[in-house]
């Protein structure tokens, strides 16, 4: 890293060859800063991030710096964070551009500018329409599925630390307390109320129980906090309250979740739950496992983490033969329902010696409409 900004490598202009004839002498660099700050895009309790111009890019960026004067360990934590996040080469995760020190002797490192929300901030309107959770789900997860994949465990997986961007892109931030596999881990200090300080990795209400029992985390640590963001993302609300710190803790612990409601797909509740195992034995073993679920849902095929019973299987082998009636819109069965009602009730008025064999029909209506209905149709709010 170079002092006052990160100009250590020879400019573009001074490595390109044009010829003996055409060289010229590259200009001479601009002797003001390289970042012109533009004004503050967040902070946290370590940090802050920035935006600033890029003077030799012409480009907007994000700058992420210590909060006043960085402590040896603070420099290590952006350090690590930025190399970390550099290495993590996914359209999911925000691309890494410099790392140096400013003209005050501060650490910084340069990233993508996001355009959007947090997660967090969208779900503070509502629930979303279970289709568009696992759609966006889907997404983010494979990010995290990339990471695993290079050695790195995200641990604080959060709906604040993802960016829904304006055109539909989705990245996870703060990869400042991963883990990278074989290495030590990076652990924070978080005070809970009334009970003092205590080191522990992630956000209450997110992490796994083993991650607030002070173990090392591994893949099976993020699916949780995936899970946790899932049913956020279709009941509008985390698994355990986070208004307190220490009872989400220990609510967490002792596997006191909240129970999933809303308009939610029953094939979908299972899911969620698998994700959110408190042994992590019985979590999904890979973020892979996870989405491959999630995809079969979408795709009407069947989810290993939901015990089908016979109707729901002659269901998804009838409309697996049947395209076109999988594609009926919810108000299409609605009506059909309706008007097959409409037609017995009046066969029943014309024909009252009808009614025995009505009633047993009806009988069976009952009993196995709705599941069918849940295959043709998984998700009526999407």
């Amino acid at each position: 890293m170079s002092r006052g900004d990160d100009r250590v490598l020879p400019t573009v202009g001074s490595t390109w060859s044009v010829g003996a004839d055409e060289a010229e002498e590259p200009d001479e660099p601009d002797d003001g800063p390289r970042y012109r700050e533009l004004g503050p895009l967040g902070r946290g309790g370590l940090g802050e991030v920035v935006e600033v111009e890029d003077a030799d890019l012409r480009r907007v960026v994000a700058l992420k710096r210590p909060l006043g004067e960085p402590t040896a360990a603070q420099v290590h934590a952006l350090v690590r964070e930025a190399q970390i996040t550099a290495q993590l080469a996914h359209p999911g995760v925000p691309a890494v551009h410099a790392l140096g020190i400013d003209e005050v002797g501060r650490p910084y490192f340069t990233m993508t500018r996001l355009r959007g929300r947090t997660l967090a901030d969208v779900l503070r309107e509502g629930p979303l329409p279970a289709g568009r959770a696992v759609r966006w789900f889907v997404q983010l997860a494979w990010a995290v599925a990339y990471a695993h994949d290079h050695g790195v465990v995200h641990r604080d997986l959060k709906p604040a630390n993802v960016i829904v961007g304006d055109f539909g892109d989705l990245y996870v931030l703060d990869w400042g307390i991963s883990r990278v596999v074989g290495h030590a881990p990076n652990p924070v200090e978080v005070s809970y109320p009334n009970a003092g300080s205590t080191r522990i990795e992630g956000t209450p209400g997110y992490a796994a129980p083993e991650q607030l029992q002070g173990l090392d985390g591994d893949a099976r640590t993020d699916i949780y906090a995936l899970g946790a963001m899932l049913f956020e993302m279709l009941s509008g609300q985390p698994p355990v309250s986070v208004t307190d710190p220490a009872v989400a803790r220990e609510n967490t612990l002792h596997g006191r979740l909240r129970e999933l409601h809303g308009p939610i797909s029953p094939v979908l509740v299972p899911v969620v739950r698998r994700a959110l195992a408190q042994d992590p034995a019985d979590r999904y073993p890979t973020v892979a496992a996870f989405v491959a679920d999630l995809e079969a849902w979408q795709d009407g095929a069947a989810v290993s983490a939901y015990s089908e019973d016979p109707v729901h299987q002659l269901g998804r082998l009838y409309l697996s033969r049947s395209p076109g009636l999988r594609r009926m819109r919810w108000i299409d069965v609605d009506l059909w329902c309706f008007s097959a009602f409409c037609l017995g009730m009046a066969a029943v008025a014309a024909f009252p010696g009808w009614v025995p064999w009505w009633a047993s029909l009806l009988v069976c209506a009952i009993t196995f409409v709705p599941p069918l209905l849940t295959v043709l149709r998984p998700d009526p709010t999407a």
